[in-house]
């Protein structure tokens, strides 16, 4: 995939000037692409037809005498090499660090593009929820069906108290996009990506929770979120919405999500490494009543909390208490009394 589109002449001359073996380069369907010495590639192609009819190079490289390395970066079988003679096996870590020069490149912009192709698909469900054109295309590249049960995470780095913090999600592919392909708990049917600089949202497939499955999401969050403080030194919020089969209904669990985000600080009484919305449902719930109609009902109320600070704080402390007074004067650090 990456080295046939590749000028190989480079490649082909450095291995040539240090070892004088016919050394062959074949692509994963065992093709010959580029050699150092023409004249044995009709000898190449049999073995290589081999290779392919048992697939085995194992066997192959015993019967023949010689030597065939498989190439991997970044998980990917790139190549094969195939070298004529079996003393030259010290070439192999010389093949591979000049392949991996050459085609670092290469897999660094495929990797940009994809980053932003799963960037647009993952804000195409987030905010529009609308079939279209666009995310038909998006679906196919990454092979995604349209009725797996997902639930939205979204993350949002912490930047209160960090004046000084540079780390953004960006097309670069971040530690958290490591962390969601590596995780026991992962699947092929997870979309992912960047929402902005400081959002992540995975959807992620939650067909392998059991009964118990919205504290398995809420134990694959909490060890999204330590992972990522522990090597980035970063500190994430992070949100959970509710299981949604359709794709198209997963901007509901996207917006609940973002409500838990949007409410961090107020909601999070315990401490919590991440929000779940089914922790919360009555307050998304009184979130969704028009605004005009609090506007009514509580106007007296509301000017007199807007005209003294002191009143306001009080006021938010006594509700994120449940109207404990101990708790909410302990919040405030207050005596009952003074409360």
């Amino acid at each position: 995939m990456y080295l046939e589109e590749l000028d190989l002449q480079y490649l082909i001359n450095s291995v040539r000037s240090v070892c004088g073996k016919p050394i062959f380069i074949l692509n994963p369907n065992w093709s010959v692409i580029s050699c150092t010495h023409q004249g044995f590639t009709e000898y190449a192609q049999e073995i290589a037809a081999f290779c392919a009819s048992d697939n085995d190079y194992g066997t192959a490289a015993s019967r023949f005498g010689i030597i065939i390395e498989p190439c991997i970066l970044e998980e990917t079988l790139i190549c094969y090499f195939m070298i004529l003679d079996k003393k030259s096996g010290y070439m192999i870590p010389y093949l591979k660090t000049l392949t991996e020069l050459l085609i670092s490149p290469q897999i660094s912009d495929i990797q940009n593009q994809t980053a932003s192709s799963r960037s647009m698909l993952i804000n195409q469900i987030a905010n529009t929820g609308q079939k279209s054109p666009e995310i038909d295309t998006f679906m196919k590249e990454f092979e995604y069906s349209y009725d797996c049960p997902r639930c939205a995470l979204l993350f949002e780095i912490n930047r209160h108290g960090k004046e000084h913090s540079h780390y953004r999600f960006d097309s670069s592919e971040s530690y958290l996009k490591q962390l969601i392909t590596s995780s026991s708990l992962y699947s092929e049917e997870d979309i992912y990506g960047f929402l902005s600089s400081d959002r992540y949202l995975i959807f992620k497939d939650t067909s392998f929770a059991s009964t118990m499955s919205v504290r398995e999401i809420n134990d694959y969050a909490d060890s999204m979120v330590t992972s990522f403080r522990d090597y980035n030194g970063e500190e994430l919020h992070c949100t959970i919405g509710s299981t949604y089969t359709d794709l198209y209904k997963l901007r509901q669990s996207y917006l609940e999500a973002l409500f838990l985000i949007a409410n961090y600080d107020y909601l999070n009484v315990e401490s919590s490494r991440a929000l779940n919305i089914h922790d919360f449902i009555f307050e998304y719930a009184v979130s969704l009543i028009p605004r005009s109609y609090w506007n009514n009902r509580f106007q007296n109320l509301a000017q007199d909390l807007g005209s003294s600070p002191a009143l306001m704080e009080t006021a938010l402390a006594l509700s994120r208490e449940n109207l404990n007074l101990s708790q909410a004067a302990k919040a405030l650090g207050l005596h009952r009394n003074t409360l």
